[in-house]
């Protein structure tokens, strides 16, 4: 049997996973937006994911929401052992991708930072961005669909 095939069914589950990883700042999927370069399987349960943002200046805080949750997205496969993450192309992508892929903290890349800078305190912010950017797009469907507002008032969604 093709290995090529063998694979195939792993790398679909990787490509699921990854389509689970939003841009923080877009709330836009990382797969849709292009940024993953590749993916790769090796050894037993060893996987590997390049990607690149647009550009080589891209906010260091959003690059490492993006590592770090890439990781633990294809980590959570039952049959990955580890997931090694490599951000090509970016001003700290090296020093972010092996902070991550050894199991650290934001802080431990930039250590010239306020140690106590969180980043859940910017997930938490764009996580609620998010929430209210997706309401909006409910919110207008229904509008243009001429739901009456006060049947969208006491909608439960």
């Amino acid at each position: 049997m093709d290995a090529a095939l063998i694979l195939s069914p792993q790398l679909d589950e990787v490509w699921t996973q990854l389509d689970q990883v939003m841009d923080p700042e877009l709330d836009e999927p990382i797969t849709d937006m292009g940024f993953v370069e590749a993916v790769a399987i090796s050894g037993p349960g060893i996987v590997s994911v390049s990607f690149r943002l647009p550009t080589f200046w891209c906010s260091p805080n959003f690059a490492f929401l993006m590592l770090s949750d890439i990781k633990r997205q294809v980590e959570a496969l039952p049959w990955v052992n580890r997931a090694v993450v490599q951000l090509e192309d970016h001003m700290s992508g090296d020093e972010m991708s092996a902070v991550v892929n050894a199991g650290g903290g934001f802080a431990e890349v930039f250590t010239d930072l306020d140690q106590n800078e969180d980043l859940a305190a910017l997930r938490e912010k764009f996580d609620l961005k998010a929430f209210q950017r997706r309401q909006e797009v409910v919110l207008k469907a229904l509008l243009a669909m001429d739901c009456p507002v006060a049947r969208i008032v006491n909608m439960r969604l």
